[in-house]
């Protein structure tokens, strides 16, 4: 297969020449995981945040699409990074996390209650580094999932980038997709032991979420109304 293509010609032109680009990624499931996002036409749930946070315009969690079947949890995310990392963090069960101020890696000022009941996995990455999954074990205790469990492409040059995953439920340590559906926020992090610049779901997000960001408090990052995942 190719990517598509359109070129502008005014009739009676001929010869009109197109060049195609081969398609990439690998079709895992419902999408093809390119790093591209342009198969994801109608997710299940989805939240657009184009407003810059506390860190700048570079530092900015832009949109987040999650969906699922039977096999997979399938997430998509585009945002603007420098010096930083971008967090989302999962709650696919009851329980889970409270806080991952004490976690053994990726930790950081960010607290989860209401909505979001607390955190069971997460997938971090600096930058334009690989993107990390981790399962939370308790409230300090994590471990990294071998990338072979999952399919992850990210694409974009500095601070532009975006990533598209397709994680199947065993590699989150389950059996099946939840019956109760899962909560996923997001945000641009700063360094071990610091909160975020740039958070989503936020007020001004479509849709808005009741999360924040206290920088006096090291810009500790609230989350208590996730994007929710039926």
């Amino acid at each position: 297969g190719f990517e598509a293509a359109t070129r502008d010609a005014a009739a009676p032109q001929t010869g009109v020449n197109f060049t195609l680009s081969a398609l990439s990624g690998t079709v895992v499931g419902k999408y093809r995981i390119d790093g591209k996002l342009t198969d994801w036409t109608a997710p299940k749930a989805a939240v657009q945040s184009p407003a810059a946070g506390t860190f700048g315009a570079d530092n900015n969690f832009q949109d987040l699409r999650v969906d699922s079947d039977a096999q997979y949890l399938y997430l998509g995310y585009r945002y603007r990074v420098a010096g930083n990392s971008a967090i989302v963090y999962l709650d696919t069960a009851p329980g889970g996390a409270a806080q991952a101020d004490s976690f053994d890696a990726w930790k950081r000022a960010a607290t989860f209650s209401g909505a979001m009941g607390g955190v069971d996995a997460f997938i971090a990455r600096y930058e334009n580094q690989a993107p990390e999954l981790r399962l939370v074990g308790s409230a300090a205790a994590t471990s990294v999932v071998s990338g072979g469990a999952y399919t992850a492409v990210s694409t974009g040059t500095l601070p532009e980038q975006t990533v598209e995953m397709a994680i199947p439920w065993a590699a989150l340590g389950l059996g099946s997709a939840p019956a109760a559906g899962l909560n996923v926020v997001g945000g641009i992090f700063g360094g071990d032991g610091y909160g975020a610049g740039d958070i989503i779901p936020d007020a001004g997000s479509t849709p808005a979420g009741a999360n924040s960001t206290n920088c006096a408090d090291s810009c500790r990052a609230t989350f208590t109304e996730p994007l929710k995942l039926p």
